[in-house]
């Protein structure tokens, strides 16, 4: 009887060490790979890589080494747990909360989808970079930068009569001091700190006056009397760095970044048109709008909001016929010519188009654009997404030419 007893409890032990080991294992197996476990909700290890490779870098600096993974997970559990509590009180099936949830996800798929379908398929070279840096060196010139002071009055004389006192070596400081009629610098010694000739300039604002004077003296010089809006100053230039052309090294990222945004841009106007034609999308706000009669300000609005460049052509052209006597008829027949002849690439169209607007508007001052873009259809030029870049390029080509 004892052994029978003694045999079974032997049996009993040897089973409950099996299924105490077994259950170990499985455990073990099972929690392998995860960083946490909310109820049912399992939290991995990749998951946990994935959010944190997504934090920027100033964030990602909170949560470096082995503690700042112990508070990046407990972050995330924290998130888990206020997302179950509010999805157990049915928080996501109120109406406006659904809305913002399905927009979120549209906007998170678009998104996705401009990255792998527009963005990732890029691909500048160094050449093309370079190319646009050798075309556009107005763009990349430094602004020539002055550090200076000033002595100001209202009354012309009595500049005339500092300007004497400095000549005859009296302290520049001293003067701006005490005598200065700007009484913001005047205690400061008239110090008007760091400013470009042709920007903004400490208490004297946006002068082109004060600017173009100033510009041509040299640290150490004192300049004759400069009037301008104000008043009337005379000036001590300090510091001058002149404008230079920055190296190619130094705007190459910025180079990059310009010619992927305007690819990127062309591409994904390119594939908005392709996709219309797929799903071919009715807009009946638009159709009831098109119905409508338009005066010229209206069409013109309407041309400057739409993407499609037939539709603008045709926005255009209805101003152009409608209304030949307003104001916006040159311009609008000459944008014709324009969309034609950038966004369509079709020159032949374009050449008619600018040559009506020289033929029906030869005194307007938008002829003389019409007649640059003829003489430089057929020549190898950036594209011009824009009558300002277009009106730009008129100007560079004037300037290099005098």
């Amino acid at each position: 009887m004892f052994k029978r007893i003694a045999v079974i409890c032997t049996l009993l032990t040897v089973a409950l060490l099996l299924i105490y080991g077994c259950s170990k294992d499985e455990q073990i197996q099972v929690n392998k790979g995860l960083a946490a476990r909310v109820g049912d909700v399992k939290i991995s290890e990749k998951k946990v890589d994935i959010k944190f490779d997504r934090l920027p870098p100033n964030e990602q600096d909170k949560y470096k080494g082995l503690e700042g993974r112990v508070k990046f997970v407990k972050a995330i559990i924290d998130e888990q747990i206020m997302y179950q509590e509010a999805i157990e009180r049915k928080i996501h099936l109120i109406d406006d909360v659904e809305e913002i949830l399905e927009q979120n996800r549209i906007n998170s798929l678009l998104a996705e989808y401009y990255k792998r379908e527009i963005i990732d398929k890029i691909e500048i070279g160094e050449e093309e970079s370079r190319s646009y840096y050798d075309e556009n060196h107005e763009q990349f010139i430094t602004k020539a930068l002055m550090k200076a002071q000033h002595i100001f009055s209202e009354d012309r004389a009595k500049c005339e009569k500092w300007k004497k006192r400095l000549d005859g070596g009296e302290s520049f400081n001293k003067i701006a001091k005490e005598e200065s009629e700007d009484l913001v610098t005047g205690p400061n010694l008239g110090n008007l700190g760091y400013f470009n000739p042709d920007g903004y300039i400490n208490w004297v604002g946006y002068s082109d006056k004060f600017g173009t004077a100033v510009e041509k003296y040299e640290p150490g010089e004192i300049t004759d009397i400069i009037e301008f809006e104000k008043g009337f100053s005379i000036v001590k230039i300090n510091e001058k760095v002149p404008a230079r052309l920055q190296e190619f090294s130094e705007v190459e990222v910025r180079i990059l970044e310009k010619l992927r945004g305007q690819r990127a841009k062309e591409a994904y106007d390119a594939m908005l048109i392709k996709l219309r034609k797929k799903y071919k999308p009715i807009n009946y706000v638009r159709e009831q709008m098109l119905k409508a009669t338009r005066s010229p300000e209206q069409l013109w609005e309407m041309a400057q909001m739409e993407n499609d460049p037939n539709d603008r052509i045709r926005f255009y052209a209805e101003i152009a016929r409608r209304y030949e006597n307003h104001k916006y008829a040159p311009m609008a027949l000459f944008m014709v010519g324009f969309v034609y002849a950038e966004d369509l690439q079709d020159l032949t169209w374009a050449h008619r188009n600018f040559q009506a607007v020289i033929d029906k508007y030869p005194d307007n001052e938008i002829a003389k654009s019409a007649q640059w873009m003829i003489d430089n259809l057929y020549k190898k030029h950036p594209r011009l997404d824009s009558f300002k870049s277009m009106q730009k390029a008129m100007e560079q080509e004037e300037t290099g030419n005098q």
